[in-house]
């Protein structure tokens, strides 16, 4: 599903407003296509990200799939452009809503489920760590340097900031 509708810039920024990172809910043909998967029934509502739960509020047995969050990811970030600080605004409040209003999360980790409870302690979260199975990698010789193991874009800012966080905390 293409993520801009075709709609006033007006109209889009004050969707953005009221329920920022929201654009996929928005997109064309996206509520249809959900609406007639969920009416061929399901067992659960698997949502994988984020700003996907935005699709699964009110929607029996979803369950949100929590990676990371931007919250904590970011929160010793501060200053930056207007973008930038308008941008950690709106991951604030989306963030505060989403986990507020969602009834079922998995977590892959006890440091995200604990910031969760701040926002929803009725919630039913699962914590289930990411794993790999290490027998399917080959064992790397030592190295002198610091060297992060962590799977992530080190362009993305919060998984840079997670290697920096590794190499300095």
């Amino acid at each position: 599903f293409p993520l801009r509708a075709a709609v006033h810039p007006l109209r889009r920024k004050l969707r953005n407003l009221c329920r920022p990172f929201s654009e996929l809910t928005y997109a064309p043909g996206f509520q249809d296509a959900l609406g007639r998967e969920l009416d061929r029934g399901y067992d659960v509502l698997h949502l994988e990200q984020l700003w996907s739960g935005w699709a699964g509020l009110g929607v029996p047995r979803a369950l949100l799939n929590i990676h990371h969050l931007e919250i904590i990811d970011l929160e010793d970030t501060q200053g930056g452009s207007f973008h930038e600080r308008k941008a950690r605004w709106q991951m604030a409040r989306a963030t505060a809503r989403l986990l507020r209003d969602t009834p079922a999360m998995r977590l892959f980790s006890s440091r995200l489920l604990d910031r969760v409870r701040t926002f929803n302690d009725r919630a039913r979260c699962f914590v289930v760590p990411f794993a790999l199975d290490l027998g399917l990698y080959p064992l790397q010789e030592p190295v002198d340097e610091p060297v992060v193991g962590l799977l992530g874009s080190m362009h993305w800012p919060p998984s840079r900031s997670a290697a920096e966080r590794l190499l300095t905390r």
